[in-house]
């Protein structure tokens, strides 16, 4: 199952900018995917370029809508490939030029832009296929998150939302329960890494 984040932007071309996978972890190649809209066609990608900055990320992609007056979609994707853990700030900026004589595609100005955050796991991600559930569960009547296990022992508890946002990382024991009345409901992806460097994944509903 593909998986994708998006931000939603209501800006003139761009509709939504999303990256894919939804959780990476620094093994997993980052594609950002731009919805883009033009008034005139045909409108699909000239050529893109990106570069990286510390915790920043700025993607310009170019396009140079034809003469036909149509209402025209294309979606661009940029392959950032393999990123170290993280948070990203991404902007995408769009550049446009017109496909009118005498030097069709030279006039090229940025016409819109739009930003998303991008987190980079540590560990190799989420594996959606992991054995977690036999080490962790939520208990709904104290609100909290239980743990048990031995391997977990002197490890470490990492949750992140919907949105990509870590909301929590926490060290733990091999049996722990920990408050999250302050997180609301969803679900959850998590991580569970233990003294050994042995890294255990999964989702994790809240539900009060």
């Amino acid at each position: 199952m593909m998986l994708l984040w998006s931000f939603s932007s209501p800006a003139q071309n761009i509709q939504n900018i999303s990256f894919m996978p939804a959780f990476p972890g620094p093994l997993d190649s980052v594609k950002v995917i731009v919805d883009l809209v033009f008034t005139s066609g045909s409108c699909e990608l000239q050529f893109e370029n990106h570069s990286l900055s510390n915790d920043s990320i700025r993607i310009n992609v170019f396009h140079c809508p034809g003469a036909l007056t149509v209402i025209c979609n294309t979606s661009d994707t940029i392959n950032l490939g393999l990123l170290a853990p993280g948070t990203y700030s991404t902007e995408v900026i769009v550049h446009t030029s017109s496909w009118s004589a005498p030097d069709p595609c030279s006039d090229v100005n940025p016409t819109d832009s739009g930003d998303i955050q991008i987190t980079v796991l540590p560990g190799s991600g989420i594996n959606e296929n992991s054995r977690l559930e036999s080490f962790i569960y939520f208990d709904a009547g104290t609100k909290e998150i239980v743990l048990s296990g031995k391997q977990m022992a002197d490890g470490q508890l990492l949750l992140v939302n919907s949105l990509g946002q870590i909301c929590l990382k926490k060290e733990i024991e091999a049996s722990t329960r920990i408050s999250i009345s302050d997180l609301s409901e969803g679900v959850y992806l998590y991580q569970l890494k233990s003294k050994s460097e042995k890294v255990i994944t999964g989702k994790l509903v809240l539900s009060y």
